[in-house]
């Protein structure tokens, strides 16, 4: 599954998926730092690959907009990266292929994951 992580997401995120081989790319790498929403999501479109954020807004917004995508996967947590949540990220990226996430809503936190299909 390939991942593109919004500004939000801790590097520890990216590092940790980076180690188990995960294909990611994030907006600094591509120099999308501080763009609008529309235009970090529509990079992910175009280059395929399932939206990775922390910020409920932004995935509200992509909730109402009822747009196509490839997945957005929220991570919810307080404080620090909790080690838990981690092992649920890489327990759901090992359990889903990529084509079953599109237009899907997949919220991970340090217990479980849960997706929800967004309806278009």
């Amino acid at each position: 599954m390939k991942l593109f992580l919004d500004e939000s997401v801790p590097k520890i995120i990216k590092e940790i998926l980076l180690n188990v081989e995960v294909p990611v790319v994030d907006v600094f790498e591509l120099g999308l730092s501080g763009s609008d929403d529309e235009v970090v999501l529509a990079e992910a479109q175009k280059r395929r690959r399932t939206f990775v954020t922390v910020d409920l807004k932004f995935v509200t917004r992509i909730f109402l907009s009822k747009g196509k995508h490839y997945g957005v996967i929220l991570l919810r947590y307080k404080g620090k990266v909790p080690e838990e949540l981690l092992r649920v990220l890489t327990e759901f990226l090992k359990k889903y292929q990529e084509k079953e996430l599109k237009n899907t809503l997949i919220v991970i936190d340090r217990e479980k994951f849960r997706i929800r299909r967004i309806s278009n």
